[in-house]
């Protein structure tokens, strides 16, 4: 329905449809005469979440070009859902150029102020949803190793853990804040929403 009601009102739009979750659109969106542009980020043991190779299949079938932020995410959709590889191109997501020239220095402090951390400390920033698909629990685990690792001494006494997303999965939300605080590094994980 709103594939046609978007098509009717103005029929020169394209859809970019971002991540295998919104795969039910894809086909209705081609079917309406509506040009797709997928924007794909999983892998092979996520798209098996949001339907496997029928949902693979349908992207491939709906898009006009697929686009993936990593070359591992690319070959994964041409070896395993066959997408030809002159419709899939990878645009590594990462530093922004209007970024360039900035005090790099100046931003940190301003973090570390906005935390109430040490001039001096280390940061290991994670950024997403809260949400399997971005690692937010690796994310606390990962953390809890490198603090609570005797060989990492003075490194890890000197290292908070911030994670910048906030939830739409209230169970997920629970149980990360469940591992955050059971690891005794409650000051040390930041969740910051």
């Amino acid at each position: 329905f709103l594939a046609r009601l978007f098509h009717n009102y103005d029929g020169r739009g394209m859809a970019v449809c971002n991540t295998i979750a919104s795969n039910a659109f894809h086909a209705d969106l081609a079917d309406a005469g509506i040009p797709v542009l997928s924007w794909i980020h999983e892998l092979p043991s996520m798209v098996n979440i949001f339907g496997g190779p029928l949902a693979a299949e349908q992207i491939k079938r709906a898009s006009r070009e697929i686009i993936v932020p990593a070359d591992a995410v690319r070959d994964a959709w041409i070896d395993l859902y066959q997408v030809d590889s002159s419709r899939i191109r990878t645009a590594r997501n990462g530093l922004d150029p209007r970024t360039k020239g900035h005090d790099a220095e100046a931003a940190r402090s301003r973090v570390r102020k906005e935390f109430g951390l040490p001039d001096d400390a280390l940061i290991v920033f994670g950024c997403g949803t809260v949400d399997l698909r971005k690692g937010s629990d690796l994310f606390a685990q990962t953390a809890y190793r490198v603090l609570n690792d005797p060989l990492m001494g003075d490194l890890a006494s000197n290292t908070w853990f911030i994670w910048v997303g906030s939830s739409e999965i209230p169970f997920l939300d629970h149980w990360l804040k469940h591992d955050v605080e059971s690891t005794g590094f409650k000051d040390r994980l930041i969740l910051a929403g």
